[in-house]
């Protein structure tokens, strides 16, 4: 008994102490992280901030002036300057625009005879003559020869202390007639940004060589204003201590530039704020946001102290109460109990242990009897039963693979074969993975002469409503309708087609069931196609490069409607420099990159763009790029197609 009790307590007792130990340090690794974590977070959450409402305003400003030069009334007073009546219907525009803007104020600087006109708050326009070699109207010949369309300028004015942003947009096409825009103060927005900063937080921005644009510290802006050269001026690198700090300030503003898209951070000590700083551009704008956040400020390891304390005391506590209950109910008993199971383990089955202890450690002993006997009888039928309960689930399972299996052939007999398709469409890609080893997507291909008596060929991609067994079983019924479907109607008439493949689907299948299909009748010999769809587009990538879509009905061809669809309609295309584009929903809704988002439809429209340029991905490649180690959500089929040396069979 003694010494089953100390064993006890020496495990329990070592069990603690290792558990408090590792527990001490994972909680003060974990700590360190969270703080870490919290920090990181706060500081990109700040910088985000304060970039998106520095390029919001800009992006608005840029939009309004946008706006006024493409005016055609301003254009033409720009034109024709001295003309009374031109120059009234423009001045009048002009103030139209005028509250639009942030200080409401908008300027127009004409390029023939030099004019600059300010219009303020109060509708007061102010003129004067602009001089090339005067050094304060350099930027509008610079604008003027360099034809830049928006371009933005930022500098500040140390007799009103204030940063100005000015919006400058060439007026006119080709050579620019002239300069509109506007301007704006940045310091009142840098100062809310800063206002809304606490204890260990600082805000600055920078320019891309770390010159101070925008600080909290007047000083420092009002040195940077007077100073002649970018070289005199103060830099963020000034406002650093040691050199690897400033090393790591240059690697991080270097990724700013590199990653747009995102803020980038790392643990850089500025001014008198240590920790964490992120970074992120100003869209549209040579500069860089920067907050410093000092962790320290959130949370520390003493702030967890209490809770260490708390955690301690409870495990002595729970200790101590556990090895006295243990030792009474539980120890004592199992001494007697440990001996006669320690005979059976030696396989003394006709032991009688049911009358060892009371209570629960009763109840035990019955349960090691019971167990006994079971053990004794299991021990003669068990391989047996093993045997025969392997051998029914493998034929099982051998049954379903082989069912399974023969399905994939049958829909693969269906499926038009790859060589089918690029005789055809010698210049097309073809990209079929079904989710499961069988699927609903399915190509439909088919020769056939119009009852103008012209060749060609039909070809539709289906996605068919379920997955597996089921969307296979669906695209076999598909097939038959489309043979059908083709086959008593004009093949010049995929809209005609497409509605008797609804009607037979209606009276064939009873179920609420459906499918997506864009359907194309293909005739080479006069270049042109005709294209109707339900649920599923066409996407036309033109010469230029500019791509349009052929939406089709937008709902799918059902066997039931709750409310009656809209007529099918077919929209018919010259074929000569065009590349075409169908493909599943399956593609756009996959999951995946950073966020594990949709790939969506902007990122279609960006893959058609760039489909013809020699650094083009696949179908497949793109596909499997994007979604990385995420999942395949649904069956995929896409196909791309020109009509280059297109053949019909």
């Amino acid at each position: 008994m003694q010494s089953l009790t100390s064993r006890f307590l020496f495990v329990v007792l070592t069990l603690f102490v290792v558990f408090t130990a590792v527990s001490a340090v994972w909680l003060f690794v974990e700590v360190g992280e969270i703080t870490e974590e919290i920090g990181t977070r706060y500081a990109r959450e700040r910088v985000a901030a304060s970039q998106a409402q520095l390029s919001r305003l800009l992006e608005r400003e840029a939009a309004l002036a946008l706006n006024m030069a493409g005016s055609p009334t301003v254009l033409r007073w720009i034109r024709n300057e001295d003309d009374p009546e031109l120059r009234e219907r423009a001045w009048m525009e002009i103030e139209n625009y005028l509250h639009s803007f942030a200080d409401s104020n908008v300027f127009v600087a004409v390029r023939d005879s030099r004019r600059y006109y300010s219009w303020s708050s109060d509708g007061v326009v102010t003129e004067s003559v602009m001089s090339p070699d005067e050094p304060r109207d350099a930027w509008f010949f610079d604008t003027v020869t360099a034809g830049r369309g928006i371009s933005f300028n930022l500098d500040y004015n140390p007799t009103i202390d204030s940063s100005r942003v000015w919006v400058n947009k060439t007026a006119g096409e080709g050579q620019p007639q002239g300069v509109v825009g506007t301007g704006f103060e940045i310091t009142d927005m840098v100062s809310r940004l800063v206002s809304l900063e606490g204890d260990g937080t600082s805000a600055t921005l920078v320019d891309s060589a770390g010159i101070v644009l925008a600080h909290r510290d007047a000083d420092i802006m009002e040195h940077n204003a007077r100073a002649q050269d970018d070289s005199d001026k103060i830099t963020v690198f000034d406002l650093v201590s040691n050199s690897e700090d400033r090393s790591t300030l240059r690697e991080l503003l270097a990724r700013t530039e590199a990653e747009t898209s995102s803020s980038a951070i790392a643990s850089v000590h500025i001014g008198d704020t240590t920790g964490l700083t992120a970074a992120a551009p100003v869209f549209g704008l040579d500069a860089i946001v920067l907050a410093t956040v000092d962790t320290s400020e959130f949370l520390s390891f003493q702030d967890f102290t209490p809770l260490f304390l708390l955690v301690f005391t409870t495990l002595v506590i729970v200790l101590a109460a556990t090895t006295f209950f243990m030792e009474r109910t539980v120890l004592r008993p199992l001494v007697s109990l440990t001996s006669s199971t320690e005979r059976i383990a030696a396989g003394e089955y006709d032991l009688d242990v049911s009358a060892t202890g009371s209570g629960e450690i009763g109840v035990l002993a019955a349960s090691f009897q019971t167990m006994v006997e079971e053990i004794r009888r299991y021990t003669r039928n068990l391989e047996r039963i093993v045997d025969e309960r392997t051998e029914e689930l493998t034929a099982a399972n051998r049954k379903l693979t082989e069912s399974i299996s023969y399905a994939r052939v049958i829909q693969s007999g269906i499926m038009p074969s790859v060589s089918a398709v690029q005789q055809r469409l010698p210049g097309s890609s073809l990209f079929v993975r079904q989710r499961d080893t069988v699927g609903g997507d399915m190509l439909y291909l088919r020769d056939v002469t119009s009852d103008a008596g012209e060749l060609g060929f039909v070809m539709a991609v289906v996605d068919c409503e379920g997955h597996g067994v089921s969307g296979a079983l669906m695209t076999m019924a598909v097939h038959s309708i489309l043979d059908h479907a083709v086959g008593s109607c004009d093949a010049a008439r995929p809209e005609a087609i497409l509605q008797e493949a609804e009607t037979i689907l209606g009276t064939t299948l009873t179920s609420q069931s459906g499918f997506d299909i864009g359907l194309c009748s293909c005739f080479p010999d006069s270049q042109s196609m005709a294209f109707a769809g339900a649920g599923m587009p066409l996407y036309v990538r033109e010469s230029t490069g500019d791509v349009v879509t052929m939406p089709g009905r937008a709902k799918a061809i059902r066997s039931e409607h709750r409310k009656a669809p809209s007529p099918f309609s077919a929209d018919t295309v010259k074929t000569t420099g065009r590349r075409f584009f169908l493909v599943t929903d399956g593609f756009v809704d996959q999951a995946g990159g950073e966020g594990g988002r949709s790939y969506g439809t902007s990122r279609l429209y960006s893959f058609f763009r760039d489909y013809a340029t020699a650094a083009h991905r696949s179908w497949e490649t793109e596909f499997d790029h994007y979604r990385g180690q995420t999942p395949q959500r649904d069956d995929i089929l896409a196909i791309t197609w020109n009509f280059e040396e297109v053949t019909t069979a």
